[in-house]
């Protein structure tokens, strides 16, 4: 059986990765991107059992709808240009990604979506235990006590406590991953506005 999958941020450079992986497999996913950071180019070049929406997951509205009748909702929108933009805008990175997740889990709840995948960031752990270059390799239990990197990563704290929270009330399934080190090529509309 094939299965729908939906993929937020599906024209940044994890998520194009992301729809091609799964159309490999058979699958057939429905994006969305604001196009704030990632790019069409991305995903250009893929045709089949592929449609990418143009929208905005700060709007529950557009959530609700793209998660109507998914099995799969991997979450990967976030307001996210790199450290340059996460150490120095507050204010509209932790409003914006709280939108974007609040509204995805739930959608995908009230869609009874069957599995829902989180993409926290290692932004979550202590600066102080990131410091050297020798540092011990991190664990999930170093998050806490909390001392986050940055806004950025108090976000992604929160919506891990959220998607806790909707696993335990509302038995969605919720799988979540920090990423690290994450590489790509993209040009951010911050970075666009710096003129680099």
């Amino acid at each position: 059986m094939r299965r729908k999958h939906l993929v937020t941020g599906a024209a940044g450079m994890i998520g194009s990765h992301l729809v091609r992986r799964l159309l490999q497999q058979g699958d057939e996913v429905v994006g969305v991107d604001n196009l704030s950071a990632g790019s069409l180019g991305n995903v250009a070049d893929i045709k089949n059992d592929f449609s990418l929406v143009v929208g905005d997951c700060r709007d529950f509205r557009t959530c609700m709808t793209l998660a109507k009748g998914k099995d799969y909702v991997w979450t990967l929108a976030a307001n996210m240009g790199g450290i340059a933009l996460i150490t120095s805008v507050h204010a509209d990175v932790i409003s914006d990604n709280a939108l974007i997740n609040l509204n995805m889990v739930e959608a995908s709840r009230i869609a009874e979506v069957g599995k829902l995948f989180y993409a926290s960031s290692a932004c979550v752990y202590p600066n102080y235990k990131q410091e050297t270059p020798d540092v011990v390799g991190l664990k999930e239990s170093d998050a806490y006590p909390s001392d986050c990197n940055e806004v950025y990563g108090w976000e992604k704290l929160f919506t891990e406590q959220l998607c806790g929270a909707f696993k335990e009330d509302y038995r969605v399934s919720v799988r979540i991953a920090r990423f690290h080190n994450v590489f790509g090529t993209a040009v951010t509309a911050f970075d666009q506005k710096r003129g680099k």
